[in-house]
Order: C-alpha cells, then sequence, then structure tokens
C-alpha cells in the first residue's frame, strides 16, 4: 500500500462525531514515522559501527601476543632505564608469564593505608607481572640467579613446602623443606641460591633441646637455627647441624661451597652440608645479604660502618677499602664493581647503582619512578628487599622504559573504547528523544 492509498483510506473515515483532521495531517503523520524510522536505523547504523571500531581496535591486541620494546641486543639481557610505577593492572606471572627476570622488588606504601606489590621486571624486555599472593602482598621468595623462576615459601599446617614459579611458563610446582617445629616462632628463611639455580639454601629452626625453656632455643634474641641445602632438580636436603643463629649465606662462583654468616664460628660447607672450612665476617656485621666476587677472591659484606670486603683465598691479601653505603649488596657487575640501591639526593629518587671496589667511582644504572601513586596520591611509592638476577646483570645493557603489563592492558583499552561507544550512542539516543518531544509538543 502507498502513501497516496493510506491519506485516501484515512480520508474516507467517518468522523463526524469527532473534530475534523487538521489539513494534511495524514500525509504529516506518515513523513514523521518515516523520519523517526530512519532516525532509528541512523543510530542503530552509527551503533554498529562503533563497535565494530572498537573490536578492530581491541583485536590486535588479544589475537597476537605483545611485542614490547626489546633490549639493545635481544639475546642480551637488559635493566630498565627505569623501573615501572604500581599499577592495580599489573597481571600476575602464573596468568601471563613475562619470561625471565632481572629484578624482583617489593613496591608501596603502608603510612596510611597499604598499596603494595611484588614484582619482577623483564630481562629481555620491558615486562612487569606481579608475584604477590592472595592473603600476602609481600610474599618470602627468593629469585634465581638466571632470572627464569622464583622460590615461594609458605608455612602450612601439617607440611611445609616450597613453591618453584618458572617465570617463563607460569607453571609451578612444589619442593619440600626439612622437617622442623619451633617453640619460639622461628620459621624458614631462604638465604642463597647456587650460580646454576640448582641450589637453595635456606635456614631451618634447630630440634628443641626439650628443657621446657623458650630460652634455650635463642641466642642473642635470636633464634638457634641449622643450615640445609635443597636440591631444586631432585627435590632433597641435606642438612647442617649449626645450632647457631644464621644471617645470611653465598655460594662460591663455582657453586661448589657456600659461606654461611652466622654469630660465632661461621663455616664454609660442601654441597652434601659437610664443613669444609670456615670464614670470618667483619665485625658489625648487618642482618643483609653476602656477595661473593666472580673470581672468586672477595666477599662483599653490608656492615655497621658500610660494605666491607673480605679475602676468601686465605693468602692474606689485601681487600679493598670499605664503601660508604648503609644498603644491601644485590651482586658483583664484574670482579671490580658491585651493584647496591642507592639514591639520587638531587631527583630524590632511589636507584641501582654500580660502584667501583677500586676507587670507589659511581654510575646510576636505573631509576625508580618518584611519582605519588601510593596510598591515594598522599604518599610515594618505594622500593624494598630489592633482589637482582646475579647471573645477568654482568652482562645487562640499559633499555628504553615502555612497560607491558599484560592482558590486564588491552582489556582495558577494550573496555574504555567499548564505554565510550556505548556513551556516545547513549547520547545520541537522549538528543534524538528529546527532540522527538519537543516536535511532538508543537
Amino acid at each position: 500500500m502507498t502513501d497516496p492509498d493510506l491519506a485516501t483510506r484515512f480520508a474516507a473515515i467517518e468522523t463526524t462525531d469527532e473534530p475534523a483532521l487538521p489539513t494534511g495531517f495524514a500525509e504529516q503523520t506518515l513523513r514523521r514515522a518515516r523520519r523517526s524510522q530512519r532516525r532509528r536505523r541512523a543510530s542503530g547504523w552509527a551503533a554498529l559501527a562503533l563497535t565494530v571500531v572498537a573490536v578492530l581496535a581491541v583485536a590486535p591486541w588479544q589475537a597476537w601476543p605483545q611485542r614490547p620494546t626489546p633490549a639493545d641486543q635481544p639475546d642480551r639481557p637488559s635493566l630498565p632505564a627505569e623501573f615501572a610505577d604500581l599499577s592495580r593492572f599489573t597481571s600476575h606471572a602464573t596468568d601471563r608469564p613475562g619470561g625471565r627476570a632481572i629484578a624482583l622488588y617489593e613496591f608501596g606504601s603502608s603510612e596510611l593505608f597499604t598499596t603494595w606489590q611484588t614484582l619482577v621486571a623483564g630481562a629481555d624486555r620491558d615486562t612487569y607481572r606481579r608475584l604477590d599472593l592472595p592473603d600476602n602482598a609481600a610474599p618470602p621468595v627468593s629469585l634465581s640467579p638466571d632470572g627464569r623462576s622464583v622460590m615461594f615459601f609458605e608455612e602450612r599446617t601439617g607440611t611445609d613446602e616450597f613453591t618453584l614459579l618458572d617465570l617463563t611458563t607460569g607453571r609451578t610446582s612444589v619442593r619440600h623443606s626439612s622437617a622442623w617445629a619451633s617453640n619460639v616462632g622461628a620459621s624458614i628463611t631462604m638465604l642463597a641460591w647456587s650460580p646454576d639455580s640448582r641450589y637453595l639454601a635456606y635456614a631451618v629452626p634447630a630440634p628443641s633441646p626439650n628443657d621446657g625453656r623458650a630460652e634455650s632455643s635463642l641466642r642473642g634474641g635470636q633464634p638457634l637455627r641449622d643450615v640445609a641445602i635443597l636440591d631444586v632438580v631432585t627435590d632433597t636436603t641435606v642438612r647442617y647441624p649449626a645450632n647457631s643463629p644464621i644471617f645470611a649465606a653465598a655460594f662460591s662462583p663455582d657453586g661448589q661451597r657456600l659461606a654461611v654468616q652466622s654469630d660465632q664460628n661461621s663455616p664454609i660447607l660442601s654441597l652434601r652440608a659437610e664443613k669444609v672450612g670456615e670464614w670470618l665476617p667483619p665485625t658489625g656485621t648487618a642482618d643483609s645479604a653476602l656477595a661473593w666476587s666472580p673470581d672468586g677472591r672477595l666477599m662483599a659484606v653490608q656492615t655497621n660502618m658500610g660494605i666491607r670486603f673480605v679475602d676468601m683465598t686465605g693468602s692474606g691479601g689485601t681487600v679493598p677499602n670499605s664503601l660508604r653505603y648503609d644498603s644491601s649488596v644485590l651482586g658483583w657487575r664484574s670482579p671490580t664493581s658491585i651493584v647496591v640501591e642507592g639514591s639520587d639526593d638531587d631527583a630524590d629518587t632511589d636507584t641501582l647503582v654500580e660502584v667501583s671496589v677500586v676507587d670507589g667511582h659511581r654510575t646510576v644504572l636505573s631509576r625508580f619512578p618518584t611519582t605519588r601513586s601510593c596510598e591515594y596520591g598522599q604518599h610515594r611509592c618505594r622500593p624494598y628487599r630489592i633482589q637482582l638476577a646475579t647471573n645477568l646483570i654482568a652482562d645487562a645493557t640499559i633499555r628504553p622504559s615502555a612497560p607491558d603489563r599484560g592482558p590486564w592492558v588491552p582489556v582495558v583499552h577494550a573496555a574504555t573504547t567499548l564505554g565510550a561507544g556505548a556513551l556516545g550512542v547513549a547520547l545520541v539516543l537522549l538528543i534524538l528523544r528529546r527532540r522527538r518531544r519537543r516536535r511532538a509538543a508543537r
């Protein structure tokens, strides 16, 4: 039926009991109906077009893995010029593996509230992944020297287990600790990895003397502990009965010996947990990590007076002068330089600094961000308990900062695009609806 046919039929309707329709009423009504239908169709096409644009914008992110800015040499590890800021959209390492890591650090603040993340930074590209657990934002975790895995330790009722996380695949597997118990609240502390990432040394509470006195399990306020060496490959542990407070340990560069820092006699152990010698830590030693030099000659030790060096050859040779740094030694970059956590007073930022043990010359390698992203913008985030993949830092270059935080980034892009499209459609429909109401009122 055509428009003239409809007009003719409307005109033929008996309307004696009703007011006469205005001239051209049927034609105007039809024109308005057609116009309204065209507008609805246009709105639908506009919404479809926005959806297609959003899908096309997001599809490349979802269909192909992201390729963040590579290092200067793809086969060579690198440190970021500046580490990424804290972000709630950072993916977990088990959900979207970021590859081997060159650094592990805790980042955040807890001045007023708690804003905290445990992160690993990629060694081959600028990836960042979270390592925090659902019930613990700062779990006990240790980064392997090759940067390919991390080891967690969790106390559990009835069994105590290590969890090994492969950073390249996101897969986890269980490793078992030596049996232990403590009546003074002591627990296991991970101490050091062997350079080949096969062995993990840890301190375990020593057996209780069972004399009914808690102080018998303490010395100087510190729990008495033994030293255990876990073979990560075979999931077996050997144990050395140190029965002493244990503060730190470091493997020799060949991975065959373990130097243990104790409060009295500090043993050097074999991989079978047999004592093969002793070494003498300097006085005033702080509770921090040790670092055995790559040539096997020196041990760098953090003390109350700065970083001091110990001759590990037994020849009585000269050692470098102390370095005035109150932070832990993070590793050796060469036989004559170490990496420590420092600060840039001019920029008021935390840094990773390479320091020469020969003349004290310092070179800033990487910086941490200074933005107020913690505590809802009230405080700055700070790095804590930094660890480096010690086998990688000697060859590491410095790369530009281009953070890849995992699949949350394209999800956010998708949500933003779709949200903007939906808002645009809603605004168009609202404007059209108001216009129709105004015209109807007129």
